[in-house]
């Protein structure tokens, strides 16, 4: 399972964010025709730490974390709910155990035809086989 899919499926389980987002969390992109406020993972690096005895088994991964809305106090208020409830997180996904470290970006974006705004945060990853 990669970063992006362990952050999809713990943003799921967010209810704050899915109060606002519904089942509207997605990888890559939004799908089109899709209603917004939404949410979009998207994998920024992934890193595998190796020790003498090969791979650790604890790989870390940063994500970026868009928050799609109609205006830019709806973005806001999208990122905070997904900051309150991922910052400091541990959760277990999909059987891997999975804690999550708000770093990195937190800015806001337009998009070209000015009709919505995103809140893009990062946050870095750091999960394992629960098994």
């Amino acid at each position: 399972m990669s970063a992006t899919q362990i952050a999809v499926k713990a943003l799921l389980a967010v209810t704050g964010v899915t109060a606002i987002v519904g089942q509207r969390v997605t990888a890559v992109r939004v799908p089109v025709g899709s209603a917004l406020p939404a949410v979009v993972v998207n994998a920024i690096s992934d890193v595998e730490v190796y020790t003498l005895g090969g791979a650790g088994g604890y790989p870390e991964a940063r994500v970026s974390i868009e928050c799609i809305a109609e205006s830019p106090a709806g973005a806001d208020v999208l990122g905070n709910a997904v900051v309150a409830g991922l910052k400091d997180f541990a959760t277990t996904v999909g059987g891997f155990h999975a804690t999550f470290f708000k770093e990195g970006t937190d800015v806001f974006d337009e998009s070209p035809e000015h009709s919505t705004v995103s809140r893009i945060i990062d946050f870095a990853i750091r999960w394992r086989a629960t098994a």
